[in-house]
């Protein structure tokens, strides 16, 4: 079954949610010392350490599963793997930004309300591997580059967060 662009234009969307994650960070420096108020040192440790080990737990699981799926290549694998890992962290970072707000009784801008929408649904069509594999079977070599990019720039957000929060400057 020939997918066409549809390959493309779900790596376009998952940066694009990115991007849109990262434009959002603003809202860290315009509300750090209420939230610093709001949460403890520790607790912003405890937080976003979990960002990052929570993640790659799930994403073990996933492989363990998916090693026993013997009819499906190992690089569609590693694809739907890397894939998955990106876009959970970049929607539980978008998540968690949006709760700040929340906490602060602030309105979230568009760019902040944009990169969830985006990204929710991406997960969601996706979470069954089957879907994933339709899409991205023929074309893994775009959805790994794409995840790894997801994951790393993600990852650069948890530690940008707990610079933000956790210098006393």
């Amino acid at each position: 079954m020939e997918m066409g662009l549809l390959p493309y234009g779900v790596v376009l969307i998952a940066l694009l949610g990115l991007a849109l994650l990262v434009r959002s960070l603003g809202v860290l420096r315009a509300f750090q010392q209420q939230i610093r108020q709001m949460f403890s040192r520790a607790r912003i440790q405890w937080i976003t350490w979990g960002m990052l080990v929570f993640p790659l737990l799930v994403s073990g699981r996933v492989w363990f599963w998916l090693s026993s799926q013997e009819k499906v290549a190992l690089l569609v694998k590693w694809a739907y793997v890397f894939f998955m890992l990106g876009t959970w962290l970049t929607l539980s970072l978008a998540m968690f930004l949006l709760y700040l707000l929340y906490r602060l009784e602030q309105k979230p801008s568009v760019a902040m309300l944009s990169s969830p929408v985006l990204i929710v649904p991406l997960v969601a069509y996706f979470l069954p591997f089957q879907h994933f594999f339709e899409v991205f079977g023929m074309y893994p070599q775009l959805a790994i580059p794409c995840g790894v990019v997801m994951f790393t720039v993600g990852v650069l957000v948890i530690f940008e967060i707990r610079r933000e929060l956790l210098c006393l400057s």
